[in-house]
């Protein structure tokens, strides 16, 4: 018996850098990719932020980079979670921002198609992707205004047919003169 299995993986965005003694960041690749989530060891003096559009914080993650005298230049990567609202990196030593990078100018491609499967979203690329359409509810609101109001309707209309037959019967049983 064979058995044949498949692997299916999620979305990440491969963010991979190099870092020198100085604290210089050289931003070498920045791409979604069809694999899981993949973190260096956390802890160290140095740390990965993901902000939205505004600023927030929405994810974080400690690493070390490693110097000695043979190894100046410290190379490094992540395989980072995909995050709607992802705007910005930032890459921060002892609490101080060494390198920002604003996601648009990575994952935008300007060819007028919003791609969602390589990162495309409306707050990186609103040239190229229409703003998310905000649900007012479940439907069901409407459904609240509407059964009143037909329910007034039939009576309205039982009464009127009511009137209307009576008045009718009225006329048929008094005697002819």
């Amino acid at each position: 018996m064979v058995v044949i299995t498949g692997t299916a993986y999620a979305k990440s965005v491969l963010f991979s850098f190099t870092i020198d003694e100085f604290n210089d960041v050289d931003i070498e690749e920045i791409s979604v990719v069809e694999a899981d989530v993949l973190l260096p060891e956390n802890d160290g003096d140095y740390e990965l932020r993901i902000l939205d559009s505004e600023e927030n914080e929405i994810f974080s993650h400690d690493f070390n980079a490693y110097f000695d005298e043979s190894n100046t230049d410290y190379y490094t990567f992540f395989r980072l979670p995909m995050y709607k609202s992802h705007a910005e990196y930032r890459i921060v030593y002892k609490n101080e921002e060494i390198q920002s990078v604003r996601l648009n100018t990575y994952l935008c491609n300007e060819n007028d198609i919003c791609e969602s499967d390589d990162g495309e979203t409306y707050i990186l690329c609103s040239d190229e992707c229409p703003e998310p359409v905000q649900s007012g509810g479940s439907g069901f609101e409407i459904l609240y205004l509407l059964i009143p109001i037909i329910a007034v309707v039939i009576i309205i209309i039982f009464i009127i047919m009511k009137k209307r037959s009576s008045g009718g019967n009225a006329q048929m049983n008094t005697p002819m003169q």
